[in-house]
């Protein structure tokens, strides 16, 4: 039982990290002229893949340049890690630097 609710925790937790990108989705059709929103959402799309690329690759070659001897400790993941809650809290900051647009 204790398993069922640990699963729930981690979906909810990557469900409330993930939904971050509908946000941008309607930030960027509320903020985009009409005749360019299907490139800008498809923009999106491409960043949102390529970033993952990027973070898996970034995380990766810190985690080699952390661990010395090749032997991965806890902490290791830990210190390489600490770069995605990092990047949300700093989108946090910029998102309040937006303003309500009223769906006009």
């Amino acid at each position: 039982m204790q398993v069922i609710w640990q699963m729930a925790a981690c979906l909810f937790v990557f469900g409330f990290a993930t939904s971050s990108m509908l946000l941008a989705f309607s930030l960027a059709k509320e903020l985009s002229p009409h005749y360019v929103t299907g490139f800008i959402i498809g923009f999106i799309n491409m960043m949102v893949m390529a970033i993952g690329i990027m973070f898996q690759h970034a995380i990766s070659m810190l985690l080699d340049n952390l661990a010395g001897s090749h032997e991965l400790t806890v902490q290791n993941f830990h210190s390489a890690l600490i770069l995605l809650p990092l990047c949300q809290l700093m989108a946090f900051f910029l998102l309040q630097s937006t303003s309500e647009t009223y769906c006009k």
